[in-house]
């Protein structure tokens, strides 16, 4: 089948090719015709002038024929594509985060900030530390855990005293601290274990007579959250530390507000530990403290053995790590 359009845009073509070239061919010719004060002003011709007849038709504008100036030359035998010439602002550069290598500074720095429940949250940005273990200790209290690829971590720990300070040490040996006004913190009255090894300890909360896995039994499998505390409806556990590590350093502490308790009795702490292959036979290193919220924290070493690996599981219960809870009304 013939083409007709195909044909007609052909013709047209020539047609205005040979348009063009009688023009340039008998440009003389026609400026001899209209005479010497008409002249044709030829694209980017800038020195001939319209006047006459021909003075009211438009001209091409110069920077038609020319190039757009770049901003930066193209590089000998490239081929450019696409050119942008204005600069990208910061909102459209992507947010992947660079390698470490591309880092400005290697300083760590940590944050501390007051939350309800005289809790305080840390965030940690280390740009030269990530996917590291890192030590977190505050006021005898300690745990082990891990910062995020890009060297980022951040938790949530029951203040033990007023003015709280925390350090947090990386695997090299460098450490960074950081403060925090607790003013809530005198209303709490709290206990902790931080312990080094294999064996799962658990910290358990008898509220006022309670039994195990009664309402009022709070431990890691019933932990509650920091809003008990803060309506005074009970205590809570907090669970700290990273049990995938290769020398886990854990610790729990439970927090009870005894100062807006409309309730007397007392809180029985029981600390146990689980007996299995992988805890049996082996030493267990901890520390306990207890916050008050009227003075300094008290802390004290325990080591304890754990049973031969008898094939027998089971628990080990340690007795009298801490006194009871008092509660009474004012």
């Amino acid at each position: 089948m013939i083409d007709t359009k195909r044909i007609l845009t052909a013709a047209a073509t020539l047609v205005v090719a040979a348009g063009v070239g009688f023009i340039m061919q008998n440009t003389g010719a026609i400026a001899a015709r209209l005479g010497n004060d008409q002249t044709i002003a030829m694209p980017g011709d800038g020195g001939l002038a319209q006047r006459g007849a021909l003075a009211g038709l438009p001209t091409m504008p110069r920077d038609a024929f020319t190039p757009a100036r770049l901003r930066s030359p193209a590089l000998d035998g490239a081929l450019r594509i696409a050119v942008v010439t204005e600069s990208i602002t910061p909102e459209l550069r992507s947010d992947i985060p660079a390698p470490r290598f591309f880092a400005e500074t290697c300083s760590a720095t940590v944050t501390a900030r007051s939350e309800p429940g005289a809790m305080v949250r840390l965030a940690l940005n280390a740009p030269c530390h990530g996917n590291e273990r890192i030590t977190i200790s505050h006021a005898g209290l300690f745990f082990a855990d891990v910062t995020d690829s890009a060297g980022n971590y951040s938790v949530s720990v029951p203040a033990l005293q007023k003015d709280a300070v925390f350090e947090i040490a990386f695997a090299d040996g460098s450490t960074v601290d950081a403060r925090a006004l607790v003013l809530t913190q005198d209303g709490y009255e709290r206990a902790g274990i931080s312990w080094s090894g294999p064996a799962v300890v658990n910290l358990h909360a008898m509220e006022f007579g309670a039994g195990f896995d009664d309402p009022g039994h709070v431990w890691s499998g019933a932990p509650r959250d920091p809003s008990a505390g803060v309506q005074a409806t009970g205590g809570f556990l907090t669970v700290l530390g990273n049990p995938a590590l290769a020398r886990p350093q854990l610790a729990q502490v439970y927090s009870f507000p005894y100062d807006r308790m409309n309730r007397d009795g007392s809180v029985q702490i029981v600390v146990d530990a689980q007996i299995d292959e992988g805890s049996c036979g082996q030493d267990i290193t901890a520390r306990t403290v207890r916050a008050d919220g009227r003075g300094q924290p008290e802390t004290m070493p325990v080591a304890f053995p754990m049973p031969a690996c008898d094939g027998e599981n089971g628990f080990l219960v340690l007795k009298n790590l801490f006194q009871d809870m008092k509660i009474a009304r004012n």
